[in-house]
């Protein structure tokens, strides 16, 4: 079946559920949509590739180069599930386009930090929420809302909302701060200004989402739903976070009784919004690709409530189920090793971990900072010599990985110069960094369909949190590196993926 095709009975399916006004205008949007595709496919049958802007980390327009030298060409952005199709600039394409908004400036517009505002939505003192945001949830109280934050970059229509979510989750200073900010935004006024409903919009989901997040360290549950709530009553197609979490939790019996004709109400919501986010990614009429996580998580987790037996309407999606579980049956494979073994989440945390610690070892060697190196290596090896499977153990290597990752940061934005000798040191770790964030985006998705299906356990989810952030962490390096080479004139890293290579991190965890 072609792509047009599959898109095409499925919306036909879609219709059949809404009311007849309804399904009159989303048919309209449909053949608008199926005329869109089928001019897609004679220009890509011509050899012509739809175009995507080309927009620097900052969000400013400009040229931002990314490609490799071996990379095939992605049909704006959107990741395929073979090797071939799997850049680096494809993967980290979201982690930097947050919708040509300059980060530094947004704040020029926005109200004031006033952490203050806060307290109301904590049930702890207003000068303890900062340190607080900084921890991961607690393993003795479970969040089965949400897993991780890192997954919901992007999947918001403004660019500013977008640009300081980011910047809450980078930063471990000024959270509350930030989430301050978020918060008065989510409370403020918007009268009949079409962006500034947006930023209120987007403000009540990011605001939401983070209390939901953060309510085994003092956030109000209920507030936080409050929230999401509010921004799923308007454009439902504009509010990705609220109608997904709304349909999770009524999937999974969140706070209220299981209900799937009440999830897949809201989830499909959400799947159809993804889907025209998407589309207009692959012509080039975005600015804010969805990351991939987030894209799977919707798509899984509509499967998942569709493909149930206890679901009343599961025969009309037949087809899209058995097309998702052919995928998932894929993206399970890519997951095994040579011998066809499989690691469990522990182990897969370790290895990323281990290789991560490995590159910026050698990143530091080459840019002449010998000795940071050798502490980088002495302190991989205490990691890896500590067979210890405790929670905290990864928690305190975590924490000294972002001190190095801010080493690294400040580093490179001073270095002027490398010579040859260093400039090749200098590729060849740039060449594995873009192989790690490719294989880190393959593993994330298959971490984030685990935990739709509810294989992964609340500890479990905890322990694995540097690889649900890990493509954010690896791709933000990657720019970084990317900046250098162009400045020093560093050869570009030929980078082709190789699920065989031993030194991958599904093949490491094995050895765990």
């Amino acid at each position: 079946m072609t792509f047009t095709k599959f898109l095409v009975s499925f919306f036909v399916c879609t219709i059949l559920v809404l009311s007849s006004n309804t399904a009159f205008a989303f048919f309209n949007d449909l053949q608008k949509l199926q005329k869109q595709m089928e001019q897609m496919q004679k220009d890509l049958q011509g050899g012509k590739v739809p175009g995507v802007p080309a927009i620097n980390p900052s969000g400013n327009s400009g040229t931002q180069n990314f490609n490799t030298s071996n990379s095939a060409p992605s049909s704006g952005g959107i990741c395929g599930g073979g090797a071939a199709a799997e850049t680096v600039d494809c993967v980290c394409r979201s982690q930097f386009i947050e919708g040509r908004t300059d980060p530094n400036r947004i704040f020029k517009s926005l109200p004031k930090p006033n952490i203050q505002v806060l307290q109301p939505d904590f049930s702890i003192p207003v000068n303890q929420i900062n340190t607080e945001l900084n921890q991961p949830p607690r393993d003795n109280e479970k969040n089965p809302d949400v897993a991780s934050l890192s997954i919901y970059k992007n999947a918001f229509e403004s660019g500013t909302i977008a640009s300081l979510f980011s910047q809450f989750l980078n930063t471990s200073g000024k959270k509350a701060e930030y989430m301050s900010i978020l918060k008065q935004l989510a409370d403020g006024d918007s009268g009949f200004d079409t962006k500034k409903k947006a930023n209120k919009r987007d403000a009540q989901q990011a605001y939401g989402i983070m209390l939901l997040y953060y309510q085994s360290r003092g956030a109000n549950v209920t507030r936080g739903l409050n929230y999401l709530k509010a921004a799923g009553k308007g454009d439902s197609k504009k509010a990705f976070i609220a109608t997904y979490q709304l349909g999770h939790r009524a999937h999974f019996g969140i706070g209220e009784s299981q209900n799937l004709s009440k999830a897949a109400t809201w989830m499909l919501k959400s799947y159809e919004a993804v889907q025209e986010r998407k589309n207009k990614e692959l012509v080039a009429q975005t600015a804010i690709p969805l990351s991939q996580s987030f894209i799977k998580l919707v798509e899984d987790e509509f499967f998942n409530i569709v493909s149930n037996p206890n679901y009343s309407r599961r025969e009309m999606y037949a087809e899209l189920i058995q097309s998702a579980r052919n995928m998932q049956a894929e993206m399970e494979q890519s997951m095994r090793d040579a011998k066809g073994r499989s690691p469990g989440v522990e182990a897969i945390t370790r290895a990323y971990l281990r290789k991560e610690s490995e590159i910026n070892a050698k990143i530091l060697r080459s840019i002449g900072e010998e000795d940071r190196a050798a502490i980088e290596e002495q302190r991989l090896q205490k990691f890896v010599d500590d067979q210890s499977k405790d929670t905290q153990k990864y928690s305190d290597y975590s924490y000294t990985s972002e001190k190095t990752r801010q080493f690294l940061t400040t580093a490179l934005k001073s270095l002027e110069k490398l010579d040859d000798g260093q400039k090749q040191k200098f590729t060849d770790a740039m060449r594995e960094l873009a192989l790690l964030s490719i294989e880190m985006d393959r593993i994330g998705k298959h971490l984030v369909s685990k935990v739709v299906s509810g294989e992964l356990s609340f500890v479990q989810i905890n322990l694995a949190l540097p690889v649900f952030q890990s493509v954010n962490v690896t791709c933000n390096l990657y720019s970084d590196l990317n900046t250098v080479a162009t400045k020093t004139g560093a050869p570009k890293a030929d980078v082709v993926f190789n699920s065989d290579a031993e030194d991958t991190v599904i093949n490491m965890s094995m050895d765990d």
